[in-house]
């Protein structure tokens, strides 16, 4: 028994008939008669039941013997694809980027391990950079694939980008601001804050968005820029003020701080550069997506 003869055999109960069959795999009506003559005294039994009008169908044992084929062209093809994506990625590297702030160790191993499973010699570096380093990295060829916002993406032509998930805005606050302050449970029990900002944000159009999230609260949040987002932290944790996060915000992994919800949320994307096989890229976003939106990755508590 070989694979020509299972291919001819599948092909037959495809078509129920031998010369429609034998067209599609381009032999002759004779040719793939004498394939299953083979085949059956190989496996020792009849496969077909055969009818004056030329109709056919399968006995009791070629059903069994069809949907054992079947199985084993399907696991033939698997594992046919496995072995080139091997030889293919043998010395390939991808550099993934996300952004330094975020938290995503309750998605992203499982995802790359899924990759790593149809693409065992694909090699990923992980690096954690600003959201603009994020950008200009990727447009000079220095990363291959990207996690970000999707805004960021959007303000530039030459990318490439597919959306993966949304993700919730939280106001963080810490521990020290209870104590001063008193117990928070809405966005409204902010209205005396002060909502620390990165410098870098100014650009970006940051203060306008955040006034048009708190315009259902009824005030004006009253901002302050510092030099960068290390201070903004250190501020929040001294209870000086608070910060606009997401819910993939790694601070929200730490004790002492803790988030509100806002009615908002943003749009995660992923981006890569040209060139980059499409088949990885949706391996690699395929599993992003359906683990980052199983729902581990958000905020759970206060």
């Amino acid at each position: 028994m070989n694979d020509h003869q299972i291919r001819c055999f599948l092909m037959v109960t495809e078509e129920h008939n031998f010369t429609k069959a034998a067209e599609r795999l381009y032999i002759t009506q004779p040719a793939i008669s004498k394939v299953i003559h083979s085949l059956e005294q190989d496996l020792g039994t009849k496969l077909f039941i055969r009818h004056p009008n030329k109709r056919i169908e399968l006995t009791e044992a070629g059903q069994l013997y069809r949907e054992m084929f079947r199985k084993l062209a399907a696991e033939f093809a698997r594992v046919q694809t496995l072995v080139n994506n091997m030889s293919r990625t043998n010395h390939m590297k991808m550099r993934l980027a996300y952004a330094s702030r975020w938290s995503v160790a309750e998605f992203l191993p499982d995802a790359l391990a899924a990759v790593h499973a149809e693409y065992p010699n694909l090699a990923v570096e992980l690096e954690c950079l600003e959201f603009r380093q994020i950008v200009d990295d990727l447009l000079q060829n220095r990363l291959d694939i990207v996690l970000s916002f999707s805004d960021y993406f959007e303000q530039e032509k030459e990318i490439t980008y597919a959306p993966v998930t949304r993700i919730n805005q939280v106001i963080v606050y810490s521990d020290l601001y209870v104590s001063e302050h008193g117990t928070v449970s809405t966005p409204v029990d902010f209205e005396d804050a002060t909502f620390f900002l990165s410098d870098s944000e100014r650009e970006r159009g940051t203060p306008d968005k955040i006034y048009g999230l708190f315009a259902p609260y009824g005030y004006v949040p009253r901002l302050q820029y510092l030099r960068n987002w290390d201070s903004v932290v250190a501020k929040v944790e001294a209870g000086l003020g608070v910060v606009i996060f997401d819910t993939w915000a790694q601070y929200l992994r730490m004790k002492q701080f803790h988030g509100v919800d806002l009615n908002s949320s943003h749009s995660v994307a992923l981006a890569w550069r040209k060139g980059l096989p499409s088949d990885i890229v949706q391996c690699v976003l395929g599993h992003i997506r359906t683990f980052a939106t199983l729902g581990k990755c958000y905020l759970t508590g206060q």
